[in-house]
């Protein structure tokens, strides 16, 4: 115990240490009542980016590693399988695949280089993460069934990223459709399914195709940050699925169309449901549309917006299968912009039977005669604040709810 002088030395600094205690508490109860009542909590401006002391990290230590996608078992893919693209080697990988547990990561060395004469298959797998580390996989030139690059089938939680996938179109960008199904990666009857960082070319079919299996449509599939050059067919083919995001994605070269929503008449009954294609850039030439959306089954809430065009137009075609009996219905065509003149007889953008429909904020220079978008037998359409140069907004015809 200190002496009694000491304990009174210590009297003011204790007595200042309180008062700065309590004048913490209450800025601190001020700040949290400016984020209750709306106002910022943070000192930063709004729309600014947070810093790092705002989520209390030390600005001068490192930032934390990004979690493992898998925290299971990592299994190399062998030095022994020839990754100089001088051999074919499908069975090697489809081994080096089936023999990898679900849960796994399956590692590619890097930048290696493989060839296949035949389709991987990824059949019923789960929580598995292929880890390219920008290896390619070159498909050698088709025949008979469909011969995809990789083939995802009834499974769930896969992630493929970072390798490059390259078909055997000898006229990378043309349609072929004797090979129209030799996609880059197939998703059929698949659930969470990731795609990132992905450089896919030179597909006969589409880079990237999505399906249903005997009915159960594909569920929540994303291609984000990705590459596709040179399709023959569609950037993206989707059938039978719902919750799809296409984000970030540069497709260029595409010989049909660059999003294509085109389910078969059934039965089974396929569609598409809740589709997003979102801040990608699309570059000349295209040989049809830059959003399809066809076919016979439902097609609803689709969203395609903050996409660039490089090159060529905003041309969209969306219209149910005459006699299918379905509409479309949730369609938003928002802040896309387009750097080229579209000059055509026909209404650039054609929607047919689709109901709440929106067409704002883009910039799409039109020439004088040339309309927007022809409306038909349409639904509660909202056509505003688009940029069109000399050109006119929209027709609309039919009836109007």
């Amino acid at each position: 115990m200190p002496p009694p002088t000491e304990r009174r030395a210590r009297r003011p600094f204790v007595a200042l240490a309180v008062v700065v205690t309590v004048l913490a508490g209450l800025f601190a109860g001020r700040a949290l009542l400016s984020g209750l009542d709306g106002s910022p909590a943070d000192p930063l401006a709004p729309g600014s980016p947070p810093s790092a002391t705002s989520y209390g990290a030390d600005p001068a230590s490192p930032p934390s590693p990004a979690p493992s996608i898998s925290a299971g078992p990592v299994v190399a893919v062998p030095a022994r399988i020839d990754a100089t693209a001088g051999t074919d080697v499908a069975a090697a990988l489809q081994a080096v695949l089936d023999s990898a547990p679900n849960g796994a990561t399956i590692r590619f060395p890097a930048s290696a280089r493989y060839l296949l004469g035949s389709t991987l298959h990824l059949d019923a797998r789960h929580d598995l993460v292929l880890d390219g580390r920008g290896a390619s996989l070159r498909a050698t030139a088709g025949s008979g069934a469909a011969r995809p690059v990789i083939r995802l089938s009834g499974s769930s939680g896969v992630t493929i990223r970072d390798l490059v996938l390259i078909g055997a179109n000898p006229q990378p960008g043309v349609y072929r459709p004797t090979r129209e199904h030799d996609h880059g990666v197939s998703i059929v009857g698949s659930t969470a399914i990731t795609l990132a960082g992905l450089r896919i070319e030179a597909t006969s079919g589409d880079c990237v195709y999505i399906a249903d299996q005997d009915g159960a449509w594909s569920d929540g599939v994303s291609l984000l940050d990705s590459t596709c050059r040179g399709p023959g067919r569609n950037g993206v083919g989707v059938v039978g699925a719902r919750n799809i995001d296409v984000e970030r994605t540069a497709f260029s070269n595409v010989g049909y169309h660059v999003l294509d929503l085109e389910p078969n008449q059934g039965p089974p009954l396929e569609g598409a449901s809740n589709v997003t294609f979102r801040a990608n850039t699309v570059s000349a030439p295209v040989a049809g549309f830059v959003i399809a959306a066809n076919g016979w089954g439902p097609v609803d809430r689709v969203t395609v917006s903050d996409n660039v065009l490089a090159g060529l137009a905003l041309r969209i075609t969306v219209a149910p299968a005459a006699g299918s009996g379905f509409r479309r219905s949730a369609i938003e065509i928002r802040a896309n912009r387009s750097d080229t003149i579209a000059d055509q007889a026909d209404p650039l953008m054609q929607f047919e039977s689709t109901d709440d429909l929106t067409i704002t904020g883009n910039v799409q220079p039109l020439a004088k005669t040339t309309v927007l978008a022809g409306i038909t037998n349409s639904c509660r359409v909202t056509v505003s604040g688009n940029e069109l140069g000399s050109g006119q907004p929209a027709l609309i015809s039919g009836p109007s709810c």
